[in-house]
Formats: C-alpha cells, structure tokens, sequence
C-alpha cells in the first residue's frame, strides 16, 4: 500500500538531541569508493559492548546471506564503535553447508587479505576492507565468516541480534571446514555480528543501485520469543525472513522490477531522536545516517520505518518532536543527492505489548509500546505522514498491512511474532508485498 506524497515538508528547525550511552554527534562516514563495487550484504554497527566470546581467545564464525550476485568479492571489517584496538589474526570467508551448523563447502574457505597483510588491527573508529578475491556470489548464496580473535582483542564493534546461528571454537580454526570443534552460541542476546558490516562484490555486468531499508528491530528482523518483547526467537534464526529479505526476492523474482540491490541498515532497539537506551540498540537514526546510509556505494533509494522506540522507550517525545525528526533525515538525504527516491513507512500496531518494568530480571526497562497513550502517538505521526507532512516522495503503509482488520491497533495474529510488537516471517513477507515496487523508480 503505498501513497504519493502531497506536499513538501517545511523547512524545520533543528533538534537538540540527548546524549547516551553511544553518544549523539554525527558519526563520519567512510569515503566510498565504487569502482564497480556494490554492497551485497550490510549489517550496522551497533555497539561495541563486546559479547564474552571475544574474551576468550576464538574463533568465531558467522553465517550470511547476500543480496546480489559478483564475480569478485571485499569484505568491509569495522571497528567503529569499539573503545579499544581489535585485531584478527585470520579472515576466512567460505560457503555455508547447512543452516545451522559450522561446517563449509568443501574448496570453498578462502583466506583474505587485508593490504597483502594475513592479519589486520583496527584502531578505535576504524574501518578496513579486504583486497579483492576471485569468489562467485549469487543472492542468498549463504556464506561463512571466520576470524581468529586473539586473547588481547577484548572490545570491537558487533551488530547486535544478527537473526544468525554463530559458532565459536578454539582460536587456530578459522580454515577449518568440516566444523569440527565449533559450539553453537545459543543463548538469546548473543547471536551477534562481530566486526563484520559488509560484503561488496562486483561482476562482469554494471553493478545494480542500491535501496536501504533504514530502521530499527522491524527492518532488523527481530522475532521474539515467550511474548517478551527482548528476548529473541532461535528457533526462527538463520532462515533470512527478514523483510528486506523478502523485498529482495520480490524484486529478483517479479519481471521489470526496479533492478535492487536490498541493503539492510537496521538495528534492533534503534531511536531517531536519541541513541539506544541500551549500549546495544546502537546510535541514533539521525547520527548513523551519514555512515549506513549515505556512505552505501551506489545509492539510489531509501525506506525509512523509525520511531516505534522513540515511542516505546522513556522519555518519550511529543509527536511534533518525532516528526521533526523522521522530516530531517528525509531532508538530509535529498540535500545528499536529490535524485535519491525516499519512502516512508508507517509505524506498525503495537498494542498489547507488555508494558511496565517487564516482569523479568534480564532488562527492567519501563516498555511502554503497547500503552494507550503509545498508540495516540504512533496514530499522530501515522496521520502526518500519510497526509505527506515528512517530505518524502511517498508513504508505504506497513501499519494498514500489518493490522488486525477488527482491532487495528493491534497485530494480525497470524502475523505477530508473539510479544504483539515484532512480526514474525510472515508478517515480514506481507510487508514487502506491501510495498508498491513502481513506487521505487
């Protein structure tokens, strides 16, 4: 469901943001250098609020799904949010057997290299990207991450909640294939993406532009789990049903489609207005901006799907506040470039989300998503943005999409993940197939 923006937003003053835990200045953006090269798998920086794995002398292996296809490929490692230097000591990058499991294709591990070193060190803030390899990547061609993380590498940038199975072993294992010695890290909270924030490829064909889905859980791909609404799912990780996932198959799969490489900038517990009340929920969308989205090589489309936390999470901010803010960052990226096509996404039913102090000693946190005076605020800034209030080239109406016909307030049961604030796999998929795909041209 989409609508056509009415008119233009006006000029807006600027916002005084809080300062948290990530802090709230503008965060550089690396210097994107495209030479044919796209962004075929992306994961934000959230934190660097390091799980214990990498206190332990490991290696860690992530699972990934890429987005597009490429006859070369780089892998981007990051350390930007990190507060002290992190270095691996081997990069591996390889072809996932089976979900679920360590082991890879046989032939398939390869080692990188980072300016010909076979090891690399990050300093605080810093970025770097593999030479390029030979490597043939097709879309949701699942691959393997593998880095040797040393003893003295004790803080480094993650995305939290990476929706993946990662497997951590001895440290020496990163060109093991059989995945013989790796163990599943199965607890919830720690199925996260360590230094790893994007695999770019390039093939003999010119590269396709790039659409970010700019957001926070709800583009992330959170599932919850028991009805609590931070505790995640396993069950339903490593199955790439996201809906950015889903977007890209659509667009892959339906002829005459805009031709999309889908780049997921979400980050679970993400705010507009301020970074996240936990270290984990990263740095807020108006800082981040420049780095995870405007940096993306390629970059020709955006759909912004912010402020369910702004919302959710004390203190929360009066409806012109969160207005100004979702208006900034459209006006931020047309200031960019203003070619850049820029959608807009309602905010989805939240209504009968566990509210107050949570019940369980794993958070404390004041929710307030699902309480009645959460739902006056999400219908205001709804109202403003369908009436074309954002300066957006259009509204994609996830929250029509997504809700009960009889309770609209609430999640579609056969959509809602079950805390009554996170889809599940099928409410990912109807909101790609929510989105008007002309409306992306």
């Amino acid at each position: 469901m989409f609508r056509s923006r009415s008119r233009v937003a006006p000029v807006l003053v600027s916002l005084c943001l809080l300062q948290a835990c990530s802090g709230s200045d503008p965060l550089t953006a690396p210097v994107a250098v495209s030479e044919g090269w796209r962004t075929a798998w992306n994961a934000s920086p959230s934190d660097g609020f390091t799980v214990p794995v990498a206190l332990l002398a490991q290696t860690v292996r992530m699972p990934i799904a890429p987005h597009a296809a490429g006859r070369e490929l780089r892998l981007r490692l990051g350390n930007r949010l990190g507060l002290l230097p992190a270095e691996f000591t081997a990069v591996y990058i390889g072809r996932e057997q089976m979900p679920g499991v360590a082991a890879l294709v046989p032939g398939s591990n390869r080692r990188l290299t980072f300016g010909g070193a076979t090891s690399v060190r990050l300093a605080p803030g810093e970025s770097a990207l593999s030479d390029p390899i030979a490597f043939d990547v097709e879309p949701f061609e699942r691959l393997m991450v593998s880095l040797d993380v040393p003893l003295t590498t004790i803080n480094v940038s993650e995305h939290f909640s990476a929706r993946e199975r990662v497997h951590a072993a001895l440290i020496g294992n990163a060109a093991e294939v059989s995945g013989a010695g790796f163990l599943p890290l199965n607890l919830p909270l720690l199925t996260n993406w360590l230094a790893i924030e994007a695999v770019e490829v390039r093939g003999d064909r010119p590269p396709k532009p790039a659409l970010v889905t700019f957001g926070d859980s709800i583009t992330d791909g959170f599932e919850a789990m028991l009805g609590v609404p931070l505790i995640e799912d396993i069950g339903s990780t490593g199955s790439d049903r996201r809906y950015p996932d889903w977007l890209q198959r659509r667009l892959l799969a339906t002829p005459g489609a805009p031709d999309y490489a889908v780049v997921n900038a979400g980050i679970s517990g993400n705010r507009v207005l301020r970074d996240g009340l936990l270290p984990q929920f990263g740095p807020s969308a108006l800082s981040r901006l420049d780095h995870d989205v405007l940096a993306v090589p390629g970059l020709r489309a955006v759909i912004i799907l912010e402020g369910t936390n702004d919302i959710g999470f004390p203190p929360e901010p009066a409806a012109v506040e969160l207005q100004a803010g979702l208006a900034t960052l459209v006006q931020r990226i047309k200031a960019h470039d203003p070619a850049i096509r820029v959608l807009i996404g309602t905010l989805t039913p939240a209504r009968g989300t566990l509210a107050g102090p949570l019940g369980t000693p794993q958070t404390g946190l004041g929710l307030q998503h699902g309480t009645a005076r959460a739902a006056a605020l999400r219908a205001a800034v709804n109202g403003w943005m369908r009436s074309g209030g954002s300066g957006a080239d259009g509204v994609i109406d996830f929250e029509r999409c997504l809700a009960d016909p009889g309770n609209p307030e609430y999640l579609l049961p056969a959509f809602d993940s079950s805390d009554h604030l996170h889809p599940n796999g099928e409410g990912y998929r109807a909101m790609a197939d929510c989105i008007d795909l002309e409306a992306l041209r």
